[in-house]
């Protein structure tokens, strides 16, 4: 579609390292929000991307260079979360999905790259994480408040 890892990445909300990792196949599976902020970036049906169902556009260079208008990229106001919301949300994910140390340190470092996000936000996944790292490392259960 003629456009750069910078700019694909921007259109689909990710950083131009994330692209590079899968175009490199350093990253084998884009992640289920990746494809579909594509999907919504391109106006794609997610249903064809998935499955090869239905009609899929015709997106070509003069197209896919039009950025499409910030409102539909990007929510009107910034999404409070607290930090026992962001803290939950990492116990969450350690248990469902099994990372050491090192991998979880690496997913951080690629939330702390996102430009989408506030440093707020970044700030308190990153307090989340290591929160519910420790925690898990320790054998501790969280406290229920």
């Amino acid at each position: 579609m003629g456009l750069t890892q910078e700019e694909f990445g921007k259109r689909c909300r990710v950083t131009k390292g994330y692209i590079s990792r899968l175009e490199s196949g350093e990253r084998e599976n884009p992640s289920d929000v990746f494809l579909r902020n594509c999907c919504d970036a391109f106006s794609m049906p997610l249903e064809w991307l998935e499955n090869g169902v239905g009609q899929l556009p015709i997106v070509d260079q003069t197209t896919a260079s039009q950025p499409r208008p910030a409102a539909e990229t990007r929510p009107d106001k910034p999404v409070n979360v607290s930090q026992s919301d962001l803290t939950g949300f990492m116990r969450v994910l350690l248990e469902t999905v099994p990372m050491s140390g090192e991998t979880l340190l690496k997913l951080t470092a690629q939330v702390w790259e996102s430009p989408e996000l506030s440093d707020d936000f970044k700030s308190k996944l990153v307090l989340g994480a290591n929160i519910a790292f420790g925690e898990r490392e320790s054998g501790r259960k969280p406290d229920p408040k």
